[in-house]
């Protein structure tokens, strides 16, 4: 993931994401904002984990969905 990806990711967030990251992570937002716009040594291991989290919070929501059909005999 390089600098553009990076960009192309901050686009795709919601406006409150910021405000989210630094209530749960306890990260400054000045902080947030180097990892959003490439500006931080550690960017790219950041963003994968970010990657990684959407694909697992999708997996979930597709097993609710099965588990969900499934309690319903569909």
């Amino acid at each position: 993931m390089d600098r553009k990806d990076l960009k192309i990711l901050k686009g795709l967030l919601p406006d409150d994401y910021l405000t989210k990251l630094k209530a749960k992570f306890g990260l400054t937002e000045n902080y947030i904002r180097k990892i959003l716009n490439g500006d931080h040594s550690r960017v790219d291991v950041i963003a994968h984990a970010i990657e990684l989290a959407e694909l697992y919070q999708k997996e979930l929501e597709d097993m609710a969905k099965r588990i969900h059909s499934l309690a319903n005999g569909e």
